[in-house]
Order: C-alpha cells, then structure tokens, then sequence
C-alpha cells in the first residue's frame, strides 16, 4: 500500500499506447502431408468416427518439454503458441531456439503471451518478434514496461481493475494437426528442471476434431482488442541474430519410457505410433471478453460445475489452490448427499506457492471435512521420499495439476485452477473428454503413489483436525498440528487477509 501511495505521489503511472491497425490472422489449414500428419494418420485406428479425437497424457516433466520440442521441429507449416508464464530460463530459451528455429525454416510462428510476467525475457521477445514469420502479442498488457512486476504494477496501479484479469491459457499447436495443453507454462519448474521447487503436473496431446475447435479458440485471443502486437508497446528491434549462452540438454534418456509407459514423443513420431487414446472430447475456453468481466455464455468453470453436479458415483479434484465459490459448495454438499465419494487434492501450508491463498483454502478446509470429503494435502517431504509423482531429488515438490475425474468415464484436464480468480478474473481453457480408457490410465498413477505423497487430513474422534503421514514401511504417523504453519506464518496470513477480496485468490 506505501508503494502504490508513493508511485501515485510522484506522478509515476504509466499510460498504454494505441493498439494501432491490426489486422485479422487466421489459423492456417491443417497440413496433413507433413511429419506429424503423417504421424497422426498412421496412429488413426481404421473406422475411427470424424467426431473422436486422439489423446495422450503427459505428466512426466522431461517427457512433456521433449513433446514440445518434438512437434515445434516437425512443425513444417504453422505453429500457435499462447502461454501464461514463458520465463527466460534454460527451458525457456531452448523452447524459444527451436521456435526461431522453425520461423526460419519458413514455418509461420505466432507466440501470444500474458503480459504480466515477461521480466527480462521482454528485450528478446521484441528482437525474435521481428524476424520474418515470427510474431510476437501480449495480452492485456499492462501500461509500464520494463522492470519487476510488483514495479510494473505500482507504475500500473491506475487501471488496476483492468489488468488484474490476465490470460491464463496453456495451448502449442502444431501445424493444425497436433496440440498440447493443460496447466504447465514453459520454465523450468513445470519440467522437473529447478533446483529448489518442481511442480506436479498434467498436460495431454491431442490430435483429430479437438484441434481445429483449439485453433478457433486460438483465433480469438489473437485477434482479440486485448492483444497487442509488441512493437505496438515498444519500438522494434533489430532481428535476432546468432544464439548466445548454455542451455541444459533435455534430461531424458534415448528410449525412456513415462509413468504411461509411452516412450518420448519425438521417438512416436519418428516411428508413426503415436499411442493416442480415441475418444470424444468439448473444448473448454472463456471467451477473451472476460477480462472486461463476466462474459456471456457459460465459463470454464462453470461447465466443470455442472460436470461435478452430475457425479454419481466418484468425483476427484486435484487443484494446487482450493477457494470455492457458495455455488460450489452447493454442488458438493448435493453430491455428497447422493453418496457420491468426493476426493480432494491440494498443496499443503509447505508445498504452496501461494501463502495468502493457502490461508484462504484454510476456512474451506473445515467445510470440505464437515460434507464428508477425502481430504489430501501435497506435502513437499512426502513426494520427496516416495518419487512416484517425478525425481525430486533436493527439491520441494508442489502440485500444479488443474483436473478433475468423474464417475471413471469424464476426465478434465486445463489452465483452470478451483478458485475464485480462475472461475472470475483470469480466462481460462482445457478439454473434457469422455473416456474410462483415460480415467483408468490417471487413477493407476494415483493408486501407484496411493496418495502417500500427501498429508490424508481428517478428524480424530474429538472433532479436531489431523494430518496422517505415511512412511516407507507403511506406517502412519499422526501429526496433531498442521505442519509447516507457525503462529508467524498464522499472523501474517491473517494480516493480508484483512486486505485482499477474496474474490482474487
């Protein structure tokens, strides 16, 4: 509050230019004759209806930034690519290479971007953004650039109610004919790479009807008044030239198999076996008018309510934050009067990357104990010691899985958190996709762990809250305290709690 008091002070608000005339670009049709058509079409069982899509998940961290390396170099005509988060780490920079790379193949590349987190890598967006075939949009961008983004916000603070409501969307298609997406930005932590916290994770590979549906989506985002190209809000640079600095390897091994048991995607599609799984499948996508407000038309999170309200048997979330509307809790105390088994995944206090949202989830967790829910927290300690989740070796691991499994035949994977700022603030995308086939491959992982990476929180017989760990040996350990949460910590959530509407967590 001092820092927005002393930048309104000193005059140090900026203004956003004009957009300027842009004009309308559309998704280019599929091209089927090259790599990855050839892929798609041998991996197509005979007889496969028009309507079904193909899908493979991808949760492995080093097999998913292989997948999209892998279909940005067998890119041959087009590549779409909107993300959230595209930091300038050693992921970052070798998903940049091979995108430049492919614009000067003669590949057209369109990289659109939410403008609140471009840091340093801003400077290079603007020199790959003027080369040939390579554009480059952010969206609702905000008026200051250049800096932090705490300083970029206080520069910004006058039309806070604007760009408060970012583009959270994950999605890369490749030539028309292949996508990838769920809740992984491009940096190192969503591809196990960090050295001190990597996420859980989930994205899934599509090919067939889904794709052209992802691409009208794409579409609209990227012609949206909301998109700015970035020599709109910064002069043009001069293109960019040879590569500079290291980067990391790829840290798989040729012929290493996932948690699937599927071998790296460059390997599938070298070999035309894509190993999809057949099915039909809805976009999920909350139109781009959303960051104006609530849009017309039902949102992302709206069609996930409605697929939650019609469980009948099973329900499972896996949400890193959990801030439910009243409307959701509705939902789940109805569900749970039917009898459907309601299990919830989330971070604990330690795995969080986000305290204050934490402290909010806090008053909801009693709720979700009262309506009978299977309660876990994500505890950094526990996916150490069992690395059935991911390798995390000295890291702390912290779940960033946005999915939901209903009835063992509906499974949802996307960008949408189960929170306020997702259902009201943030756009959001993902894919619902009927297949018991798919729902049987998720729950396998989670019957591997068996969910020993997370804290099972219940109540003991006095009504007080526990936290049940489980050892190497199986043995349970009954922690009366949640953990990593001291009376500091406890305080200063509440403190910035009196702040904050609940309605941004």
């Amino acid at each position: 509050m001092l820092a927005v008091l002393a930048a309104a002070a000193l005059g140090a608000c900026a203004s956003l230019g004009p957009r300027g005339s842009v004009p309308e670009v559309l998704s280019l049709a599929p091209y089927l004759d090259g790599e990855l058509g050839a892929a798609v079409r041998a991996s197509t069982p005979q007889g496969t209806p028009a309507a079904y899509s193909g899908f493979q998940l991808l949760h492995d961290g080093p097999h998913a930034l292989d997948a999209r390396l892998a279909v940005i170099d067998a890119a041959r005509r087009s590549l779409d690519v909107q993300y959230y988060l595209f930091a300038c780490d050693s992921s970052g920079r070798q998903v940049m290479r091979a995108l430049r790379a492919a614009a000067r193949r003669g590949v057209r590349v369109r990289l659109l971007l939410d403008d609140l987190n471009l840091g340093e890598a801003e400077d290079a967006l603007l020199r790959i953004g003027s080369m040939a075939g390579f554009e480059v949009r952010l969206f609702n961008p905000l008026p200051a650039r250049g800096g932090s983004v705490a300083s970029r916000i206080v520069r910004s603070v006058h039309v806070l109610r604007r760009i408060n409501h970012r583009m959270h969307n994950k999605l890369l298609i490749a030539d028309g004919v292949v996508s990838i997406s769920g809740g992984r930005n491009v940096a190192d932590e969503y591809f196990m790479r960090a050295k001190n916290e990597n996420f859980i994770d989930m994205d899934v590979l599509a090919a067939g009807a889904v794709v052209p549906q992802q691409a009208a989506v794409f579409d609209s985002y990227w012609n949206s008044e909301h998109s700015y190209p970035i020599t709109a809000l910064r002069p043009p640079a001069p293109p960019a030239g040879a590569a500079r600095g290291p980067v990391a390897a790829l840290d798989l091994v040729p012929g290493e198999r996932d948690a699937f048991g599927n071998w790296p995607l460059r390997y599938q599609i070298a070999m035309r076996m894509l190993d999809l799984v057949w099915a039909r499948a809805q976009v999920l996508a909350d139109p781009p008018e959303k960051v104006r407000g609530r849009a017309a038309g039902p949102l992302v999170s709206d069609r996930i309510q409605a697929l939650a309200a019609g469980a009948r048997s099973e329900l499972f979330i896996g949400s890193p934050y959990f801030v439910p509307r009243r409307e959701d809790i509705d939902v789940l105390r109805r569900v749970r009067q039917r009898g459907v088994e309601v299990t919830l995944v989330t971070n604990a206090a330690g795995a969080t990357d986000e305290p204050l949202v934490h402290a909010r989830y806090v008053v909801y967790r009693d709720v979700m104990l009262d309506l009978g829910v299977n309660l876990y927290e994500m505890s950094p300690q526990l996916t150490a010691r069992f690395n059935t989740l991911g390798s995390f070796m000295a890291s702390r691991g912290s779940l960033h899985s946005k999915l939901a499994a209903v009835d063992e035949r509906w499974f949802y994977v996307g960008s949408m958190n189960f929170d306020r700022r997702s259902a009201l603030l943030n756009t959001e995308s993902g894919l619902l996709i009927d297949s018991p086939t798919l729902v049987s491959r998720f729950m396998e992982l989670v019957h591997a762990d068996k969910l020993r990476s997370a804290y099972h929180v219940s109540r003991d017989e006095r009504g007080r809250t526990r936290w049940t760990e489980y050892g190497l040996d199986g043995r349970e350990t009954v922690l009366p305290e949640e953990p990593n949460m001291d009376w500091m910590r406890k305080a200063a959530s509440w403190f910035w709690l009196q702040l904050v509407d609940e309605d941004w967590l």
